[in-house]
Order: structure tokens, then C-alpha cells, then sequence
């Protein structure tokens, strides 16, 4: 009954755990069973965020399975046969083919190169006792010589304008001028952004918010609190929210949200199913509305970019502090220290260069003035022929 299942499910081009083969499912959830239980052994790092040997947060684990979905996804369009596991079909033929049909659809370089890292991580869950390190080594070379790991170019946008946008939106989303769901999810859109493009947290971040446990009302105010487990650096932090967030964010919690079933379940947003949004449908949101203002969809990662560069631009000398805030690795906190150094410098040069170009416009005016033929002073011959011309024009007039 489960194989017929399985062999009537549509070839998306990413196949949901509860469409994985058998084995692989199973296995799964032996895995994050394991990993969940305080008695079980420490399991080996999954990646580079959790080095210490701590299990993966939530979101971590849900690209992860995505990765390996897309690849069972593919599986099936190409007509192979699984069976009751793909684990046999990781090989380097099939994962050519696998690579070239990514590129073909237009998946970037760095994308490609991240989904054979996350492949490798859900392979070492479900399969432990084999060896995959030939996904981030193939042939030897690591994926850095492969893949180039350049970022696509995105062309940013000041953050006030961004806030001006959001504002406007949680306006509309009042007034009623948002019908889909009741104007609900426009609301829901609006907090979902301000919390993005005012303190830049990551997606998962956002995706694990619970009320009461990491999005707190204190003080008449909202806090918000990252979790070690929900973080990508394996540290706890706390969030201030700006003045202009708290209302927005308000608004979304007593009007919208418990429309949407927030009564019965703490996830902080929620979907018109009345069901804990994932991670997907968040991303899409932010892309739906950068897309509607400024004609270009962009992700949540987009509004970090944002925010840093507007700093840059206007306040170079607090990009140490935004690294703070954006909780960058050490190493890139240091490469914006040095950024913030030499953009301050820039400025300290531009103000002298004025300067000495003011100084030097007025020595070349005094120059000229000095060399300038001087006229002779007036004396009172002068004005007595001023007089006599006068009275002569006006006789000739009157004449």
C-alpha cells in the first residue's frame, strides 16, 4: 500500500519527507530521535554551525531535508528505480546528472554547492556508517574549485525607504485595503518585515519566534531573544526592537493572530491554514513584497545587506556595531571593523581635500586681485566732471 503510495506521487522537483522511500524515512526519524534524547551518545558534527556536536536547530535540519528531497525528486523524473532507499544512488554518475539538470534550471553556482553540503549532512544522519566525504571532495578538490562561491550581485536599497514601505503596508493592512485573509497576512507581512529590515535576524531566527518563550512583552514593550539552539553561531543574544516595530508587531499579536489560530499553537507566525508557517513561506513573503515595491524579488538575507550598507553609508563608524547586531563570525566582524576604518579615513581625507581646495580658491582670488591694474582714487576733479557732464545731457534733453 505505501509503495503504491509512493509511485503515484507527482515529480515535483522536491519530494517531501513523508514521500521519502521507506528506509530513508525511517531512518530519518530514528536519527532526530537520537539527537533529540538527552541519554543518547553525542553524535559527530553535522557541519561547520555546529562543531561543538550540539544538534542542529530545527530550521538547520529542514534545508537539509529539502536537499535530499530535491535529489529524490530527481530520481524520479529521470524514471530510476529507488526502492526502498536512495542512499545506493548517491554515487558520482548520478550526481553529475544530478548538478547539470540543478544548472539547467537555473540554480546558481553557490546553491549548488550548499545542497551537496546539506546532502552530505542528511546522508550521515540517515546512513552513519558510510562515507559521503566525497560530496564536499570530489575527485579530491573541494567544492570552492568546482562552484564559485561568488554571491550574486544585488543592488541594495536605503533602509528608510524600506521602513517607509512597511509603514505604509501595516497602514493599508488596517484600513482594510489588503483583502487576502481578511487582511490578516498582510498584517502578519508587516511584523514579519519590520523584524527583518530593523535588526536584520536570520530566516531561521525568525521561523523558531514563539510567543511567550523568544518574543516577549515587557515593560509595554516587545523583546525578542535568540535561543543557542536556534542560532547559527551557537549563542544566546537578546534583540531591542526600535519604536517604530512595537506597533506593527502589536497589532499582528492581538488582532491577527489569534484569527489565525495563535491561540492553540505558540509559533509567532502562522498561515491561514492556522498552521505554523515554514521557513519557505516566509522567504516567499519577502520576496513577493520586495518584488511588488522595487520590482525585484529579493530574500530575507537581502534586508541584512540593506541595513549594513545604508549604515555604511551614513554612519561608517557604527558598522563594528552592526556586525554586533547582525551577529556576524568574528571574521567578518573584523573585516568590517576594517571596512568602518577606511570609510571614516575616506571621510577624514574628502573633508581635508575640501579644505585645502577652499584655501587655495582664496589664495588664487587674493592673486588675482593683487595683480589686477589698480584705478586711480577719485579726487574732486573727477567730480566736478561728473557734475558738468550731467547738467550738460540735461540741457540738450530740454532742448
Amino acid at each position: 500500500m505505501t509503495g503504491s503510495r509512493v509511485s503515484m506521487v507527482k515529480p515535483y522537483l522536491r519530494a517531501r519527507v513523508a514521500d521519502w522511500p521507506n528506509e530513508d524515512r525511517e531512518a530519518l526519524v530514528r536519527a532526530r530521535m537520537t539527537v533529540s534524547s538527552p541519554f543518547a551518545p553525542q553524535a559527530p558534527p553535522l557541519s561547520r554551525s555546529t562543531r561543538r556536536g550540539t544538534s542542529p536547530s530545527e530550521a538547520t535540519v529542514m534545508i537539509r531535508e529539502r536537499a535530499f528531497g530535491t535529489f529524490v525528486a530527481f530520481l524520479r523524473r529521470r524514471g530510476i528505480e529507488i526502492g526502498a532507499s536512495a542512499v545506493p544512488h548517491v554515487v558520482p554518475v548520478v550526481l553529475d546528472a544530478w548538478i547539470a539538470d540543478q544548472k539547467s534550471r537555473g540554480n546558481r553556482e553557490t546553491t549548488i554547492a550548499k545542497r551537496l553540503e546539506n546532502l552530505q549532512a542528511v546522508l550521515r544522519m540517515i546512513a552513519p556508517g558510510q562515507d559521503f566525504s566525497f560530496l564536499r571532495r570530489p575527485g579530491g578538490r573541494p567544492l570552492s574549485r568546482l562552484f564559485s562561491r561568488r554571491p550574486r550581485g544585488a543592488e541594495t536599497v536605503d533602509s528608510h525607504e524600506i521602513i517607509v514601505r512597511i509603514q505604509a503596508l501595516h497602514a493599508a493592512a488596517r484600513t482594510g485595503g489588503h483583502r487576502y485573509g481578511k487582511g490578516h497576512t498582510a498584517l502578519r507581512d508587516a511584523a514579519l518585515l519590520a523584524l527583518l529590515a530593523s535588526r536584520g535576524p536570520r530566516i531561521g531566527e525568525i521561523y523558531a519566534l514563539e510567543l511567550g518563550r523568544t518574543l516577549r512583552w515587557h515593560d509595554e514593550r516587545w523583546e525578542m531573544r535568540v535561543e543557542p539552539e536556534d542560532n547559527k553561531m551557537d549563542r544566546p543574544r537578546a534583540i531591542a526592537l526600535p519604536d517604530w516595530v512595537q506597533p506593527i508587531l502589536t497589532d499582528y499579536v492581538q488582532l491577527a493572530r489569534p484569527l489565525l489560530g495563535g491561540n492553540a499553537i505558540p509559533a509567532v507566525w502562522l498561515s491561514t491554514q492556522k498552521r505554523r508557517c515554514p521557513i519557505s513561506t516566509l522567504s516567499g513573503a519577502v520576496a513577493r513584497w520586495t518584488r511588488r515595491w522595487f520590482d525585484q524579488g529579493h530574500g530575507p538575507h537581502w534586508l541584512r545587506k540593506c541595513l549594513t550598507t545604508t549604515v555604511a553609508n551614513e554612519r561608517p563608524d557604527l558598522l563594528p556595531d552592526v556586525a554586533v547586531v547582525l551577529d556576524h563570525s568574528p571574521t567578518v566582524a573584523l573585516q568590517y571593523y576594517n571596512l568602518s576604518q577606511s570609510l571614516v579615513a575616506g571621510q577624514r581625507h574628502n573633508v581635508r581635500l575640501e579644505r585645502l581646495v577652499e584655501a587655495s580658491e582664496t589664495q588664487g582670488r587674493a592673486l588675482l586681485d593683487a595683480q589686477r591694474p589698480k584705478r586711480r582714487p577719485v579726487t574732486w576733479k573727477d567730480q566736478y566732471r561728473k557734475c558738468a557732464l550731467a547738467s550738460e545731457l540735461s540741457r540738450e534733453g530740454g532742448s
